[in-house]
């Protein structure tokens, strides 16, 4: 069994507000609220790798029973995979070597461009992060 990935069943409850709120019965005290459904995929995933950070044994999955379900709610299987979902728990700075052309390195430095800071902006731009 590969301890980095994990999925667990969801309970979508569609709200009057046309919102979500989302509870993950099989590990205690996870739940969470969203505006979309596809913001609630999203926002379970990082509720479930919050709390599972300081686990040692991840709680067993079971199968949602559906016709206990009402008319509003609907079972979703979250899949996580966890190294990313701890990674933003605490944000840790990795030391990456980057290859340039001199001639653009000389022109960075000579405007004090920060290295760094473009790299990571350039990479959430890339990744649609916002």
């Amino acid at each position: 069994m590969d301890k980095n990935y994990v999925t667990y069943g969801a309970i979508f409850t569609k709200e009057e507000d046309g919102g979500y709120s989302i509870d993950i019965p099989d590990i205690e005290n996870c739940f969470t609220c969203s505006d979309t459904f596809e913001e609630g995929i999203s926002m379970a995933q990082e509720v479930i790798g919050l709390v599972l950070y300081d686990y040692k044994d991840y709680p067993k999955m079971n199968i949602i029973d559906k016709s206990k379900l009402e008319d509003n709610q609907e079972v979703v299987y979250i899949n996580v995979f966890l190294p990313y979902q701890f990674s933003l728990t605490k944000e840790v700075y990795k030391n990456k070597m980057l290859t340039l052309p001199t001639w653009l390195e000389m022109l960075a430095k000579q405007k004090n461009i920060n290295f760094s800071r473009v790299l990571q902006e350039g990479l959430k731009e890339e990744l649609n992060i916002k």
